[in-house]
């Protein structure tokens, strides 16, 4: 085929090749030394090079040998190239087609019986219907049985579907934008936290869904979702897992997993986000959308027969609501301590993005004191933590449904709390990075504690900060 001539449907000044499948049965036997006749109209073309090697032919399912001459066992193809061509197949010398015989001939690069198919039947350029002789002939060139193949040229048979995704990234600051201690007392520790969500997962490690999963269930938040491999299920109420893909064959622990956390967003994701955990995907982690202990309550149960199949728990754990406490130790988010009293809480930050690359946080604190260290009250500083001993600074944790409760994959080295013993560090006067997430989320939550402990000495004064987080992502 010339090197200019386009293939397999695509267009080129008005030139559109493509393959040909031509099938019939024949009504009446065709005898050995006979013919097939295809008489193409003025339109098609068909170029010089076709040839037999571009052709398969079957005989009731079986494949026939075919070549430039006929023979024994084998059948001749002549073509007569050029506008309105034809192809003309004798049959064997030895073989014929029978009554009812299903005969299928395929023209084009789909030919692969022998060596593979190179060159296609160029196509009318002109819309409209066209009609192609087909023939059968015994050995005496008298026809057996003819019959005219209506085929319609269309301006395109292609339909481009296009929509257009917006980025997406946004950044939401709960817990106030003018935040007060109170009163620092000598000594105490002051501990200003923003809520955390309360989490649970759903592990399927293990599974096998082979059928006797099918009716079996998993309650979340009262929600009940059960698995199913024919769509029903026992009550309208329930939301259905399909276990099966679309011709019946049984899905893998990882598949019904994906299946349950798009079920769970779909039927409760105005109070439950979900998605399966970017380290194991066999496991579903659920998440409250709304920090604080109310999400604790959320319920999770299961009567899967599979001993694999476990929930994390009969609740949601995890889940506090924002604090001003002053304590006698540092441990992150300790449960001693007495609330301040002022209904003052730290910060959240809720970032969402459609980003491939996810998003980065940013925090920078802006210091007008002789020391740069952030808290000032015009003329003395409290000195940024370095020590453990007093000072200023921030902890941080972070969540995502993607991992449930997070801090480890979600959250930089930089201000992490993880827990008892962690020790606040000082913010930058330039901006931080302080959180990653290098995926595509909904909803991360990210609690922010400040920390202060000052000593009998500090100068008296109202000291103040102001922080600011920045958010980009990259998409």
């Amino acid at each position: 085929m010339n090197g200019d001539t386009p293939i397999d449907g695509e267009a080129s000044a008005g030139i559109v090749s493509a393959n040909h499948t031509i099938q019939f049965t024949a009504t009446t036997a065709v005898p050995a030394d006979g013919q097939i006749i295809i008489d193409f109209p003025s339109g098609f073309n068909l170029p010089a090079d076709l040839n037999f090697e571009d052709m398969d032919m079957t005989v009731a399912a079986a494949e026939r040998t075919l070549a430039a001459a006929q023979g024994a066992g084998v059948d001749g193809v002549t073509v007569t190239t050029g506008d309105g061509g034809k192809i003309t197949i004798d049959l064997a010398t030895d073989t014929g087609i029978n009554a009812t015989d299903v005969v299928i001939i395929e023209i084009g690069r789909h030919a692969t019986a022998g060596a593979n198919g190179t060159e296609q039947i160029i196509n009318p350029a002109s819309v409209g219907l066209y009609q192609i002789l087909l023939e059968t002939r015994n050995a005496s060139d008298a026809v057996v049985d003819d019959a005219y193949m209506g085929v319609f040229i269309v301006p395109d048979d292609s339909v481009t579907i296009k929509g257009t995704v917006d980025p997406r990234l946004s950044m939401d600051i709960y817990g106030g934008t003018a935040l007060d201690f109170g009163t620092f007392e000598p000594n105490a520790y002051h501990k200003l936290g923003g809520a955390t969500n309360a989490y649970g997962s759903i592990t399927l490690t293990g599974v096998t869904f082979d059928g006797g999963e099918d009716g079996e269930t998993v309650t979340i938040r009262g929600i009940v979702y059960e698995f199913s491999d024919d769509g029903t299920s026992a009550t309208s109420s329930n939301a259905i897992v399909s276990i099966v893909d679309n011709e019946n064959n049984y899905l893998t622990a990882a598949q019904v997993a994906a299946n349950l956390y798009r079920a769970i967003n779909n039927q409760d994701g105005d109070y439950v986000r979900a998605n399966v955990n970017v380290n194991t995907n066999t496991v579903v982690d659920v998440l409250a959308k709304v920090p604080g202990t109310a999400g604790n309550a959320y319920t999770l149960a299961e009567d899967v027969t599979d001993a694999n199949f476990s929930v994390s728990g009969a609740t949601f754990s995890g889940g506090r609501d924002g604090y001003n406490k002053k304590a006698t130790d540092i441990d992150y988010d300790s449960a001693s301590g007495a609330d301040v009293g002022n209904g003052q809480t730290g910060t959240n930050i809720v970032v969402s993005t459609n980003a491939a690359q996810g998003y980065v946080v940013a925090v920078q604190n802006t210091d007008t004191g002789a020391e740069s260290d952030g808290l000032t009250n015009g003329t003395s500083d409290i000195d940024a933590w370095t020590t453990g001993t007093y000072g200023y600074g921030i902890l941080v944790s972070a969540q995502s449904a993607r991992y449930g409760d997070a801090t480890a994959n979600i959250v930089v080295a930089a201000y992490r709390g993880d827990g008892a013993g962690d020790l606040p560090e000082a913010m930058s006067t330039t901006a931080a990075t302080f959180v990653t997430h290098a995926a595509p989320t909904a909803g991360d939550n990210i609690a922010v504690e400040y920390n202060v402990r000052i000593d009998a000495l500090q100068a008296a004064g109202q000291y103040t900060d102001t922080i600011t987080y920045t958010t980009t992502s990259t998409f």
